[in-house]
């Protein structure tokens, strides 16, 4: 099923996705209920997943954030399961408060805010309290873009 998808849509369709995580990142609402409704967007929101994850694997890699004892694979699992796990966390509390989506759908919107996880690439860059400055940004902003997820 995700083979025809890729093979019907290819890389246009993951551009298109990009693009709609890109009006995301702007607060577009409607962009949000777009990705929850398109059933290709599941197979693009693990992508941004996995690059959100190697992103974030590079810029902790260049900081030494994992001892060399630790592999670059568990360093990978761990922000691709965090992800995951935040994902399924905002989703629970979603229900909690009277939200009606489903995982599903929930799934698709919430995995494109991770595309905000890609700038992290430049938390790698080791000017004093760039990083910082740059992690704060992505925590902070994409929060509000859950929010906005969360409502739509």
């Amino acid at each position: 099923m995700y083979l025809n998808i890729i093979l019907k849509k290819g890389i246009m369709g993951f551009l298109d996705s990009i693009k709609g995580g890109f009006r995301l990142i702007k607060l577009d609402e409607k962009a949000a209920s777009e990705i929850a409704k398109d059933p290709n967007s599941t197979l693009y929101g693990w992508i941004f997943i996995i690059i959100a994850g190697l992103a974030n694997l590079f810029a902790s890699s260049v900081f030494s954030i994992f001892s060399p004892y630790q592999s670059f694979l568990y360093g990978f699992l761990y922000y691709v399961a965090s992800g995951l796990l935040w994902i399924i966390v905002l989703h629970g509390l979603a229900k909690l408060f009277g939200g009606i989506s489903k995982l599903k759908e929930y799934f698709r919107a919430q995995s494109h805010v991770l595309l905000l996880s890609w700038f992290s690439i430049f938390a790698a860059i080791k000017i004093p309290f760039v990083p910082e400055i740059v992690g704060w940004l992505i925590t902070i902003w994409g929060t509000v873009m859950s929010i906005v997820v969360l409502k739509s």
